[in-house]
């Protein structure tokens, strides 16, 4: 500044600063991988700048649609910290997605990006048949372990002229870890075979096992055991007919007595 009077002049510097009001949005991460089925979270940091004091709010977008996206604080006013957890289901397929995590407040608007990752899960599964007179059990494994999740069990049996016989299908529930168990009395006696299946939340098979096969004997007491689970009448009714046959009986001796 300067000021002129009496033919002199004179001047002054003085420093004008002007502060800024902003705020920037941080992320813990540039990239983050994740394996189907599993979680994820980013933490996400809005630093204000200078004496920016206004409600900031946060969104994400480039979200894979059957993932699920959730900031722990969804809005604040800087400087404040927010957690964006991230679930990925075994449906969502393989590849790289940009997301982007936004702030706004009014028209001022910041994003950063992050690279999210999807690789497949290798499951694995393995079953083990056992046979105990009529009734067969199974046990299997899935791995890795990963709830909530059911096993598919498929049985089938076969003649003994080699053609198509009984399918059965059974769910089951994965412990926690990744073991599963069945058992039941078929309808038929002699070659079966059970295959294990774990299918995603849309339907899609993740992983199946191998092909297992064992063999029910037609045994008297197998036989037995089936008709007496199956159909009990057909036991039942012959005892009953006894029974009346006894009492017809007992009635006639009576009759004779007197």
């Amino acid at each position: 500044m300067s000021g002129t009077g009496g033919g002199l002049t004179r001047s002054v510097t003085a420093t004008l600063t002007i502060r800024e009001k902003d705020f920037k949005i941080v992320s813990s991460l540039e990239t983050i991988t994740v394996e189907q089925g599993d979680n994820a979270s980013i933490q996400v940091n809005v630093e204000k700048i200078g004496d920016f004091n206004a409600p900031v709010s946060l969104t994400i977008s480039g979200v894979p649609s059957d993932v699920e996206a959730k900031f722990t604080v969804a809005s604040g006013v800087p400087s404040f910290s927010s957690t964006l957890n991230l679930n990925i289901p075994l449906s969502t397929p393989e590849g790289a997605y940009t997301l982007t995590i936004e702030g706004a407040s009014g028209e001022r608007i910041h994003s950063v990006k992050v690279t999210l990752n999807v690789k497949k899960k290798p499951f694995t599964l393995t079953i083990t048949p056992e046979v105990e007179g009529a009734k067969v059990k199974v046990s299997g494994i899935l791995t890795p372990p990963i709830q909530p999740a059911k096993i598919t069990l498929q049985y089938h049996s076969h003649t003994e002229e080699g053609e198509e016989g009984e399918t059965i299908i059974h769910e089951v529930n994965v412990n926690s870890d990744g073991s599963f168990s069945d058992e039941f009395y078929p309808k038929t006696l002699g070659e079966w075979y059970v295959k294990a299946i774990f299918k995603d939340n849309k339907g899609n098979i993740v992983a199946a096992s191998d092909i297992k096969y064992f063999t029910i004997e037609k045994t008297f007491i197998n036989e037995l055991t089936l008709l007496a689970i199956n159909k009990p009448l057909l036991l039942i009714l012959p005892l009953i007919a006894v029974i009346a046959a006894a009492i017809v009986g007992i009635k006639i001796i009576k009759k004779k007595k007197h």
